[in-house]
């Protein structure tokens, strides 16, 4: 009688395990589905911020600037082609925010998961671990809360930002 109870416990834990896996595939799908598809729809309904304004100028009939006027909400901004900028700018930018930008398709895994294990150890949120793209869609379309559901809508927007 035990030999056929035991043979009862294995099956359980078996027909457990099985139906715990399936969902957890399932889980893992859906989520991948939601970050490929979530981006996409946010850069398609706000293509203009991409479009960031500029500091007017007011110049004088040969050229000379006069006067900036500053954005309302965030001061002076001219915009620069990528070219204009010093190599060394670039590489300390680079350094400092996002050393494998150039090896990465817009999110850092090696990053998060730093994050992510310092985040566990000390029982705080203190580390992000995010991307330069990721900061980008972060700071354009999602707002400052700590939390998963951000860092998985701002992984979905890098995502579509890198793509675009």
């Amino acid at each position: 009688m035990s030999r056929w109870n035991a043979r009862t416990r294995i099956l359980r834990v078996g027909y457990l395990l099985f139906d715990v896996s399936v969902i957890s595939t399932v889980l893992v799908l859906l989520i991948l589905f939601y970050v490929y598809q979530y981006g996409g729809i946010v850069l398609n309904r706000h293509e203009d911020r991409l479009q960031l304004p500029e500091s007017s100028l007011i110049t004088a009939s040969d050229g000379t600037v006069i006067r900036m006027t500053p954005l309302p909400s965030s001061g002076y901004r001219l915009t620069a082609e990528l070219e204009e900028m010093p190599a060394l700018l670039i590489d300390t930018f680079l350094t400092v925010e996002d050393r494998r930008f150039y090896s990465h398709q817009g999110v850092d895994y090696k990053g998060i998961s730093r994050a992510f294990l310092k985040n566990i150890l000390d029982m705080s949120l203190s580390e992000g671990g995010s991307s330069i793209t990721q900061q980008l869609a972060r700071n354009l379309y999602l707002n400052r809360d700590k939390n998963m559901l951000r860092k998985l809508n701002e992984t979905s927007i890098a995502f579509a930002l890198e793509q675009q």
